[in-house]
């Protein structure tokens, strides 16, 4: 089919993308995951916000957060959207920890099964045992 004749419209909802930087607006954690929906996370996003409580009040831009809990709650939100064809995922172990990047590789293998994901890192640490194959651009 010639690009031209595709609708991009009707891909944006297979697909999950975690940006660099997220945005985060005034509202509760839920609130900031769910962007609307109503529906319940699993248990496994639950685990991974750990003992970030889905009531607690995030101020505009998610400022009464450390880096580690707005990012945890930025990759809630690009999983939580139900399962994608593919995952765009911008730098996702900026400011987590080693016990969060080791579940946060574990939610990837989950999901590369049924999903295409592409990584985008400066660091190739992460991706061993993870990827069928990696692409390094200089």
């Amino acid at each position: 089919m010639p690009l031209n004749k595709i609708e991009i419209n009707s891909y944006y909802s297979r697909i999950g993308y975690l940006p660099q930087h997220s945005i985060l607006f005034k509202g509760t954690v839920k609130e900031n995951i769910l962007l609307g929906e109503e529906k319940s996370l699993d248990d496994k996003l639950l685990e991974f916000l750990d003992y970030l409580a889905l009531e607690k009040e995030v101020e505009e831009g998610g400022r009464n957060l450390s880096g580690g809990e707005r990012q945890r709650i930025a990759i809630v939100r690009t999983f939580a959207k139900g399962d994608k064809d593919l995952y765009l995922l911008d730098e996702p172990t900026t400011y987590l920890d080693g016990a969060k990047i080791r579940t946060l590789k574990e939610m990837i293998k989950s999901k590369s099964s049924e999903s295409i994901i592409l990584i985008f890192l400066h660091s190739q640490d992460f991706l061993e045992n993870l990827c069928d194959s990696i692409v390094e651009f200089s």
